[in-house]
C-alpha cells in the first residue's frame, strides 16, 4: 500500500517558516516593533519585485506586510491616545507619543486600525 504525500518537502519548509514568522509577529507587543516588522517586510517586497522574484514568493512577502499592518492596527487600537494640547507643569505623567513621534502618518494609522477590525476568519478568506 502506498501513501500519498500531501505536502512536499519544500512546502513543509515554507509552512514551518510561515508559522515561525506568524509566531514572532504575534509576540510583538509594541508599536515600534510592529512598525519595524511591517516596514522591513515592505522593503523586502520592493526588493523582491525589483529582482524579479516569482509571484508566489512576492505574494508570501505581501502577506507578511499585511499581517504586520494588521498587528500595528491592533496595537494602535489598544494604545492610549495622545489628545494633543500643551503639557501642564502639574502633569506628572508623560503623555503617550503622537503618531508623528512614532513615525506614523495619520492616514496610515487609520488604515492599519481598519485592517485590524476585520475578523481573522474573514481576512483569511479575502
Amino acid at each position: 500500500m502506498t501513501t500519498k504525500t500531501l505536502v512536499t518537502a519544500d512546502q513543509a519548509t515554507e509552512l514551518v517558516q510561515l508559522d515561525a514568522t506568524l509566531r514572532a509577529l504575534a509576540e510583538i507587543d509594541t508599536i515600534t516593533d510592529a512598525k519595524d516588522f511591517r516596514d522591513r517586510a515592505a522593503t523586502l517586497l520592493d526588493y523582491a519585485k525589483r529582482v524579479g522574484l516569482g509571484r508566489v514568493d512576492q505574494n508570501r512577502i505581501a502577506e507578511a506586510v499585511v499581517r504586520g499592518a494588521r498587528r500595528c492596527g491592533e496595537i494602535l487600537k489598544d494604545m492610549e491616545k495622545n489628545l494633543g494640547g500643551p503639557v501642564r507643569s502639574h502633569d506628572v505623567t508623560t503623555p503617550p507619543p503622537t503618531y508623528d513621534e512614532l513615525g506614523i502618518q495619520k492616514m496610515q494609522a487609520s488604515r492599519w486600525q481598519k485592517i485590524a477590525l476585520i475578523p481573522i476568519d474573514e481576512a483569511e478568506v479575502r
